[in-house]
Parts: structure tokens; sequence; C-alpha cells
């Protein structure tokens, strides 16, 4: 069952981005190296879904982005 306890991401900050936004990184459990260089990638190469419309893509036609998933877009839930 998915709870907000249990999918967690370095990705995703709960009260900015939706609630609604899923990656395949919070469905595996490791632990991310602490040195910055190591960890965070160059540019963003995951895969982003809305967990309401099973998509890339969110219920108001838009493409589903951690930039562009917050609080300003009408579907967006915190």
């Amino acid at each position: 069952m998915e709870t907000e306890e249990n999918l967690r991401s370095t990705r995703i900050v709960f009260g900015v981005h939706c609630l609604k936004i899923r990656h395949k990184g919070m469905y595996v459990s490791y632990e991310p190296d602490p040195d910055p260089a190591v960890y965070n990638e160059l540019f963003d190469s995951g895969s982003y879904w809305c967990a309401q419309t099973q998509t890339s893509f969110g219920p108001d036609g838009q493409p589903v982005r951690p930039d562009i998933c917050q609080g300003g877009r009408t579907c967006c839930a915190l």
C-alpha cells in the first residue's frame, strides 16, 4: 500500500511537489551517497508519472515533472 511514509524520494519534496507524482526510485530501498557529486546526476533522466492518471500526463493534460507538478497547478494535491 502506498503511503506518504514509505514513498520517500530525494527528488520529491512533500509540501512542495504534488503528492500524486511518482518515479521508480520511490519503490527501491537504498541509501543515497552523502557526496552530492556522486549521488546527483548532471541531468534528470528519471521517468515520472501521475498516481491519479497512471500516465506521464496529469489530469490537466500537462506532463508530469517535479519542476511543474507544484502548488500552482490546478490538479496539484499538496
